[in-house]
Formats: structure tokens, sequence, C-alpha cells
């Protein structure tokens, strides 16, 4: 089950702290993750693979599946295997969505402020989830989540990504002709299994590691 993080809905609704909303609005924040939480259906699927070639433009894994990227090559230089993922809320929080639209601009922000909270809550707990106690005692740690549309590597890689972790099939997720998942409230991403002797096991996403700086909903460090 998803948690919910009443500071990161509050940014994804504009707000720069969470001192400044009002008390009102925090309360409906937590009765809309109440509601969400009752229709929510969490499921993820993820392939552990090994990197075979880093060259700096792009990485190949050991089941000829390449990503270029150099940014994402970058954040796995010092990687040899990496895990490719997706994750999803469920189609009920679409019908949820949908439903608040209608109940005005408002409701509309809270729900979608809310979901993707619940989303991004959901993605850090099953990496717990990614790494073997054996894995931890050995000196591994996952890097930051990296997504097709971050940086320069091309959400055109979107449909065959998701195939090559079997979403469809796996947990529901599809693509539109315009390459938005289908539920909405999806992501997919490369997680970097990385030999960080002390580090701390999951370092989870960080916007230090996207090249979109004017990102709307960056935190600054």
């Amino acid at each position: 089950m998803a948690t919910f993080n009443l500071s990161e809905a509050l940014r994804y609704m504009g707000y720069k702290t969470s001192e400044e909303a009002t008390e009102e609005q925090k309360q409906k924040l937590n009765e809309v993750y109440e509601e969400l939480a009752k229709v929510a259906h969490c499921r993820y699927h993820a392939v552990r693979l090994a990197i075979v070639l880093n060259t700096g433009d792009y990485v190949a894994f050991e089941n000829g599946f390449v990503l270029n990227s150099k940014d994402l090559a970058t954040k796995l230089e010092a990687c040899d295997e990496a895990i490719l993922f997706c994750a999803t809320l469920g189609s009920e929080i679409d019908r949820e969505l949908m439903q608040a639209a209608a109940r005005g601009v408002e409701k509309q922000v809270m729900v979608q402020a809310v979901a993707a909270s619940m989303l991004e809550s959901y993605c850090d707990e099953l990496e717990t989830e990614l790494l073997t106690k054996e894995d931890i005692d050995a000196g591994l740690c996952l890097l930051p989540r990296f997504s097709p549309g971050y940086g320069d590597l091309s959400i055109q890689v979107q449909p065959e990504f998701l195939r090559q972790v079997d979403a469809a099939r796996r947990v529901g997720v599809t693509l539109t002709d315009g390459l938005v998942m289908t539920p909405t409230k999806s992501v997919s991403a490369v997680i970097g299994v990385a030999y960080k002797p002390g580090a701390n096991p999951l370092e989870h996403h960080d916007c230090s590691c996207c090249s979109l700086h004017n990102c709307a909903f960056r935190k600054d460090k």
C-alpha cells in the first residue's frame, strides 16, 4: 500500500513549504488520501539485468536491450547491473481523477497531487524489495531512479521499455498513441545497482540526477 507524504502533495500543488498551506487544505488532502487508499491497487514488476557495455553515449544490457542516453550512461558508469521496473497505482485512481475533474478545479488539483505523492512513496517503498540481504551485505546499493523523459533519455523508448518489463501482462500498464501510460499514475524507470560500501542501500530519487532544471516540481537541496 502506498503511504502518503503531505509535504510532497503540497509540493505538487505548488507550495514551497507546508507552512504556506492552511490547516483546512491539509485536512482536505488527508481526506483525499483516505479516499484514494481505499481504491488503489499498487503493483510493480522489475527485471534485474547485467550491464554489458557502457560507452558513455549508451548503455547495453545482457538481453540486447540498449538505451541511448549520455545522462543515463553517466549515472550508471559505476554499475555492473541495473533494474528496469514499472509500477502503478491502478486504474481505479484514474476513475477518481475523472470524478474529481467533474467536481471542480480545487478537487482535481488535490487528487492529482495526492495520487502523485502516493506513487512516489510507493516507488520508494518497493525499492526495499529490490535488494537482497546478500546484496546489502556485499556493499551494493540502489541509485536514484531514472525514467524515460528525464534528461536526454527519450520518451520514445517507452514502448520497448515496457515490453522489456512485460508491463501490460504483469501490472496492466499500457501506452496510448501519445506514449502516455495507462493507468496514468504509473511510472517506469531504471535503477542502477552500485557497489558503495557504507552507503545508504536506498538513496531514492534525487532531483540532482535530472537535467530539467526548470521543472516546477524540482526539489532544491
